[in-house]
């Protein structure tokens, strides 16, 4: 079956646009490569991209010719007329380098460098706004991944002997290069995800949604909240920036700020990527505490159990202070 796209708009003219058909063979082609990925265990976001960027590339050059691909890619602009981003020409060349590695045609991948961009950690207000809107299922779900900083696609791939509910515990497998960790959940964040397992049993011993089902729901929450709250703000932020979000939270809270701490906590292999993700936190705020007393060791390890750290103790009264970020 042919599968007929949009083909470009020719430069200079306001004709309409007309459809291009992909031939049968690249059209199988393209199936054949998007099975091998899969076989590979890329997710299924980064298939359909693969798969987008395939057909986008086979509108306009012959997908068997690496240099009429290269050429292309070099040269091709938005509807606005302005040359692709670097990181756009990196996605259609990586997608191409899949095609080419199961065709079994040879080519030297260019590269072209990416811009410095400051990656977006949103506020906690604004996090939270898009949270508020969500089904109760859903608040789990994403509750979670802004307190252990995980991956939809990791969310996803847990399974049921991956969880301890009883002591709030989750292991969660690393991909797309992060290591793989185990997290001790919040109280409220446990009991949360007891109440989840509850009501929501796991299919195929996965209790989670797969990432697609995650990342569009947060994409129809976030247009709800806007749309409600009417703040614009709120359809910039991406399900993947609650990694963002968790790893910035993480590292405003600890009691001396520690960039090793939070590569383990995103279980980032290199500090580099780190540190990257630092550039964008805004750390100059002045930062409020919550107090807590604890008058015996049980009080106390429920604050520390909580997210409270130890300031001092030793009045006469017995007591021990406990603070906590807000």
């Amino acid at each position: 079956m042919v599968t007929r796209l949009r083909a470009p708009k020719q430069q200079n003219t306001t004709q309409q646009e007309e459809l291009k058909s992909i031939s049968q063979e690249t059209d199988a082609k393209i199936a054949t490569t998007l099975i091998k990925c899969k076989n590979d265990a890329l997710t299924d976001i980064t298939l359909n991209h693969i798969e987008t960027a395939l057909r986008q590339l086979a509108q306009y050059a012959n997908l068997q010719d690496p240099e009429d691909v290269k050429h292309y890619i070099s040269v091709a602009t938005t509807k606005t007329k302005k040359q692709l981003a670097s990181d756009t020409k990196n996605r259609l060349l990586y997608a191409y380098s899949k095609f080419c590695k199961y065709q079994e045609i040879k080519w030297q991948r260019p590269y072209y460098k990416n811009e410095h961009k400051i990656p977006l950690i949103p506020t906690t207000k604004n996090v939270n706004a898009i949270i508020d809107n969500a089904s109760h299922k859903y608040v789990t779900i994403f509750t979670m991944l802004t307190e252990i900083g995980c991956a939809p696609h990791e969310l996803s791939n847990v399974t049921t002997k991956d969880i301890n509910a009883e002591t709030g515990e989750i292991s969660i497998q690393g991909v797309k290069g992060h290591a793989s960790g185990t997290y001790k959940l919040k109280p409220q964040t446990a009991e949360m995800l007891r109440q989840y397992l509850a009501h929501y049993p796991p299919i195929d011993k996965h209790p989670f949604p797969s990432e697609r089902a995650i990342c569009q729901v947060w994409i129809d929450t976030k247009k709800r909240a806007s749309k409600r709250l009417m703040n614009p703000d709120l359809l910039k932020i991406e399900c993947r920036n609650l990694r963002n979000y968790s790893g910035a939270q993480y590292y405003i809270h600890l009691p001396v700020r520690d960039p090793w701490k939070v590569m383990r906590h995103l279980r980032h292999k290199k500090l580099q990527t780190t540190l990257h993700y630092l550039e964008g936190m805004d750390l100059d705020e002045d930062p409020t505490y919550e107090h807590r007393i604890a008058l015996d060791v049980k009080q106390a390890c429920a604050y520390i159990d909580e997210g409270y750290e130890y300031v001092t103790g030793n009045y006469n009264d017995g007591g021990k202070i406990f603070r906590k970020r807000k």
